[in-house]
């Protein structure tokens, strides 16, 4: 009985680490021209794999694998904004907070803004100096999705960055 529980609990424990990896994600999200958009683009989760944080299951404090969700295997979403022509992270905020009965956490947030980048916080917020690349606001219907977490829409914006400044917008359309 002990060796069918053990190997019970095994299984189980392989087919959630499966499921977790293949669920649908939850967006990060982008302040721009005053509407919040969803973006698919994983921009802070790049700082933190160059600057080598582990998560361990928890990261800032925020406990991802707690509860019944596997929509968020980062533990977090962050909120950026374009000032001008440049990029910034206004705030991280935990997984669904966003949509939660409560408000945004706003002074856990710039807490862990403060512990991430320390000094480079100006007027709670960061430039995100880091990020060269592309990455694209959706319009318009979806069209294609991988079942976890990039999309294709029938339109997007497509905003092209070189350490933070915004170098290029573009309309685009999908078929």
């Amino acid at each position: 009985v002990m060796k069918r529980l053990i190997i019970l609990t095994l299984v189980l424990f392989c087919i959630s680490k499966t499921q977790a990896s293949k669920s649908p994600q939850l967006p990060d999200y982008l302040i721009y021209k005053g509407d919040t958009v969803a973006i698919y683009s994983l921009i802070l989760e790049d700082y933190l794999k160059t600057v080598g944080t582990v998560d361990k299951g928890e990261l800032f404090g925020l406990k991802f694998r707690e509860g019944a969700s596997f929509n968020c295997w980062r533990g977090y979403q962050a909120v950026y904004e374009i000032d001008n022509d440049s990029l910034f992270i206004k705030n991280i905020i935990g997984c669904g907070e966003r949509y939660s009965d409560k408000r945004v956490d706003l002074y856990s947030s710039r807490k862990r803004l403060k512990m991430l980048f320390r000094s480079k916080v100006v007027n709670s917020k960061v430039f995100v100096d880091w990020f060269t690349g592309e990455f694209s606001l959706p319009k318009g219907d979806l069209l294609r999705w991988d079942g976890v977490f990039y999309k294709s829409f029938e339109k997007e914006t497509v905003l092209s960055t070189k350490n933070g400044k915004i170098i290029n917008i573009s309309e685009i359309q999908n078929y």
